[in-house]
């Protein structure tokens, strides 16, 4: 899991723009990150679970895709803000990007 961990916070660093559910599975693919699931239905339901878990250092924003907590991204409204507040635009579950 840290490995995941690791690759998906540096393949969103490097991003120019919010990564969606099938773009992230494609470039861990590419690295050679297995999810572990069966199949490519299951392994998407198995990494929206695992970004979840993620919500310390990555934002979904609305529309777009995962994106690093620390980082703007002000075609999407995102802006980060202070510890302990909250984002100041929707943060849509995982399933709306599917």
């Amino acid at each position: 899991m840290v490995e995941f961990e690791r690759v998906v916070t540096e393949l969103l660093s490097e991003a120019e723009v919010p990564l969606d559910r099938s773009a992230l599975y494609k470039a861990l693919l590419d690295r050679d990150i297995a999810i572990g699931s069966p199949d490519e239905s299951s392994d998407l339901n198995t990494l929206s679970v695992r970004m979840s878990r993620m919500k310390d250092k990555v934002v979904n924003v609305s529309g777009h895709g995962y994106w690093p907590k620390d980082r703007a991204f002000l075609p999407g409204g995102y802006v980060p803000t202070g510890v302990g507040d909250m984002p100041s635009q929707d943060v849509t579950s995982e399933s709306d990007l599917a």
